[in-house]
């Protein structure tokens, strides 16, 4: 199972490794393959085993991946690419001193593995 072979990799520290086989196979896996990806990272990031960089490794291809076929990805893979988003950038009205990842990611996060049951 592809998400199998990612969390084990993104597990073993073999970061690029991962990303790159998302980006070599999220054309052709189905979606509950890649909402179980993004749902593994999310936890992982969540759980401090990996840091944003490397999410942004295996998240962004999929979103890529979809749009490369004039599709959306599959709803959870949506929306935790959107959450992951967020840690791009300072909002209007934060201060400058404001950690986007904090404040805007790890609570929707949150969010997002609550409403799964993760």
């Amino acid at each position: 199972m592809l998400a199998d072979r990612i969390r084990d990799l993104l597990s073993s520290a073999q970061h690029e490794q991962a990303a790159l086989l998302v980006e070599a196979e999220a054309a052709n896996a189905p979606a509950e393959e890649l909402e179980a990806i993004v749902l593994n990272a999310a936890r992982m990031f969540m759980r401090g085993a990996i840091d944003y960089a490397v999410v942004s490794g295996v998240v962004w291809p999929i979103w890529n991946t979809a749009f490369a076929r004039d599709s959306l990805p599959p709803p959870l893979a949506y929306e935790v690419y959107w959450a992951f988003d967020g840690g791009q950038y300072a909002s209007p009205g934060h201060g400058s001193d404001e950690d986007p990842i904090e404040y805007h990611v790890k609570p929707a996060l949150a969010a997002i593995l609550a409403k799964h049951g993760a």
